[in-house]
């Protein structure tokens, strides 16, 4: 398996790179002992499990996996790719709360609070993806009804269920 790419699709995870997860850790306070236990394999396994859940979450409404869009960058017109924004927010943000909430045990309060809304802040934002107002740019959508139906036509999903 190469650095930072899922074992399943065989892409880029949709969270970035493994210290991008690790940095948000560290924003959370998260102790320099404790920092220390962080490595790449352990992150990654968070990450691919994260993933998953999206796509499945997904799935009704997008071709999954998502695929990396080409940018173009005005300033040299270079190409970079990338998740939409969207996507990669909510993927790191749930990472890093289940990581700290699995991996560490003994956080103080505040840590594991800031942890567990983290991840009810990223459920909350992927259902709002799911929503027909909702466009992940660049992606391709797949239609509930037929396959001849278009996506903008259909009707509307069901309300959130609360945790």
């Amino acid at each position: 398996m190469a650095a930072d790419t899922s074992p399943t699709t065989g892409l880029a995870f949709y969270s970035g790179g493994w210290q991008d997860v690790a940095a948000l850790a560290r924003a959370l306070k998260i102790g320099n002992g404790k920092m220390s236990q962080i490595n790449q394999e352990v992150v990654n396994f968070y990450q691919e499990m994260v993933d998953r859940e999206i796509d499945s979450a997904l799935s009704v409404l997008y071709q999954t996996p998502f695929l990396p869009k080409g940018v173009v960058s005005p300033a040299d017109g270079t190409t970079s790719y990338a998740y939409p924004g969207e996507l990669t927010y909510i993927s790191r943000q749930w990472a890093i709360g289940l990581l700290c909430l699995s991996e560490f045990q003994n956080l103080d309060p505040n840590e594991s609070t800031a942890a567990s809304s983290a991840i009810s802040e990223a459920k909350h934002r992927l259902f709002a993806l799911s929503r027909p107002t909702a466009r992940l740019r660049g992606q391709e959508m797949k239609s509930r009804v037929s396959l001849t139906y278009p996506p903008a036509f259909q009707p509307l999903l069901p309300t959130e269920l609360e945790n």
